[in-house]
């Protein structure tokens, strides 16, 4: 593996790239995802790779869900936050109205903004991660305790592993892609921290880094120029996903990609193979969903192509045939609607409908089945539906 090297005492496995070793002695390739191949399109149908279901939400003047709010699935519990405005909203999978708060502010117990979000099921707690520290609070929005961040640090992610200990992901001076080549902010940084993931403890702060190596580490942000001006494409990605009682790990850096236990343990997952020239581009890999049938990857492709966003593609990858295909995912009860890009956690895909677009959609005869029997009962001013879909 050319850019990521795991400390041995703490692997259950040891691989070579595309391949691992079983107890048996047997090697079993990784799942590999090899872009100097002409990848397929396909057309994916949400009810042939999961249980489909519609969850809608208890609308009152006090509890509206915009389009401005962020979504986190966190086990059984949804949690929608504001990133700018500072409110936290929290649903059973009923759509059963379970906590609201909001602590925007300067003070002590406060936060002034919410730049990632992380829930402890085992405690019922919520960690807030604004610039200088992570704020806790209980699910009642009680505030508990704070935890700080070192300056040394620069956190891009967030999740909880166990009771003991945050996940983080950090990039503290990571380069950017600028003319397909690594780019400093000042040549005079020192180089971003080999070790991109870290453990946090939940009580002390304490801070200790994951045995996992990156090195050639980059952002998915490239520098490029439009018109004689600086311009800038970004393709933000999560670096965490729960899946199957582990967690997936993502660097786009990372030739390969790993799973960790909540009792530490790494486990490869999946193998990705780059471009064959490098002027072809960089590109950003999130393994987002793993179960026995399939794998899906999000893939940022960090070239400038002329266009305002970076190309973005969704892979689904087909453990049986050991075969990829660009993944189009299609909901056969709205006709004609775009599902790219789900939020996924725990590997459940989630979709949010706004009642605006499902009663359009209605009008125009898009709907069918169950989703139709809920749009029929819906206001333009009630909250949206949340379509999730738990893979097989």
């Amino acid at each position: 593996m050319r850019n990521i090297f795991i400390l041995l005492p703490t692997i259950l496995l040891l691989c070579t790239l595309g391949a691992c070793k079983k107890n048996s002695g047997v090697e079993e390739a990784l799942p590999v995802l090899d872009f100097r191949q002409d990848i397929p399109e396909k057309e994916v149908t949400l009810q042939d790779i999961g249980n489909v279901r519609y969850i809608r939400f208890h609308t009152s003047d006090s509890i509206l869900l915009g389009d401005h709010m962020r979504l986190l699935p966190c086990g059984d519990k949804l949690f929608f936050y504001d990133r700018g405005g500072g409110d936290v909203l929290g649903f059973d999978k009923d759509g059963n109205s379970l906590s609201r708060f909001n602590h925007k502010g300067q003070g002590a117990d406060e936060y002034t903004g919410i730049y990632y979000f992380a829930f402890d099921q085992e405690k019922a707690e919520v960690f807030i991660c604004a610039p200088k520290r992570i704020q806790v609070y209980g699910m009642d929005g009680r505030y508990k305790r704070s935890l700080p961040i070192p300056d040394s640090i620069l956190i891009d992610d967030i999740i909880s592993l166990n009771g003991r200990f945050l996940l983080l992901s950090e990039m503290r001076n990571t380069p950017f892609i600028q003319d397909g080549e690594l780019k400093k902010y000042a040549e005079e940084l020192p180089d971003p921290n080999p070790y991109p993931f870290l453990l946090m403890d939940k009580e002390t702060g304490k801070i200790e880094a994951v045995p996992v190596r990156s090195e050639g580490r980059f952002q998915n942000l490239v520098w490029t120029m439009r018109e004689g001006k600086p311009f800038i494409l970004v393709g933000r990605q999560q670096h965490f996903f729960p899946a199957s009682g582990k967690y997936l790990l993502s660097q786009p850096a990372a030739d390969t990609l790993y799973a960790i236990s909540p009792s530490r343990e790494l486990v490869p997952m999946f193998a990705r193979l780059p471009l064959t020239k490098e002027k072809d581009g960089k590109i950003g890999c999130a393994l987002m969903a793993a179960t026995s049938r399939i794998m899906l990857v999000d893939a940022v492709f960090l070239k400038d192509e002329g266009m305002n966003q970076l190309k973005r593609q969704l892979y689904v990858y087909d453990i049986n045939k050991k075969s990829p295909a660009v993944g189009s995912l299609v909901n056969v009860e709205f006709e004609g609607y775009n599902n790219q890009y789900p939020v996924v956690s725990d590997n459940k895909l989630y979709f949010i409908l706004y009642p605006h677009v499902l009663l359009e959609a209605k009008e125009n005869h898009k709907l069918s089945g169950k989703l139709l029997e809920i749009t029929e009962t819906l206001d333009e001013e009630d909250n949206p539906v949340l379509v999730e879909v738990e893979l097989y």
